[in-house]
């Protein structure tokens, strides 16, 4: 199954989000982000939405247990099913060292960083046992509209 690539990032003018290819545009004062309208079939049938640059996240692949799409910038709580049954919360990143999305959860949580994504049953050995689990993520809303959920934790 191919890679599904697209983007989400909030209107210029109307603050609304708006998911599709990302565009770099550019004019002769200016450099703009722009989202792509995703049912466009070619450049010249694109539409350009303007897009505030800092709330551009990519669409990791993934979907919450309720089937919504995991974007970079999403708060989601992550569930262990099995295992030690531990539930953290943080935000989605993007992280070059594991060429991978994950979860950061270091400002809700003091003992680890981060969660790297992972689909199907995982494995760990803690030195006393080998245990088995599932993550299961739920998106609770992102850091945009919502930073108040990380301050609650």
């Amino acid at each position: 199954m191919a890679r599904v690539i697209k983007f989400r990032g909030k209107s210029v003018k109307t603050g609304e989000w708006l998911y599709g290819y990302l565009q770099k545009y550019q004019e002769t004062h200016a450099s703009r982000l722009c989202v792509c309208a995703a049912s466009a079939r070619t450049w010249s049938d694109a539409l350009l939405y303007e897009v505030i640059p800092d709330t551009v996240g990519q669409f990791t692949g993934l979907h919450d247990k309720n089937d919504k799409e995991i974007y970079e910038g999403d708060i989601v709580k992550n569930k262990e099913i099995g295992g030690y049954g531990w539930e953290r919360l943080g935000v989605v990143r993007y992280y070059d060292e594991d060429c991978r999305f994950g979860i950061d959860i270091t400002a809700t949580n003091k003992f680890s960083k981060r969660i790297l994504f992972t689909e199907g049953e995982c494995t760990i050995n803690d030195g006393h046992c080998t245990i088995k689990y599932t993550n299961e993520y739920e998106v609770q809303g992102n850091i945009y509209d919502n930073p108040e959920l990380l301050n609650n934790k």
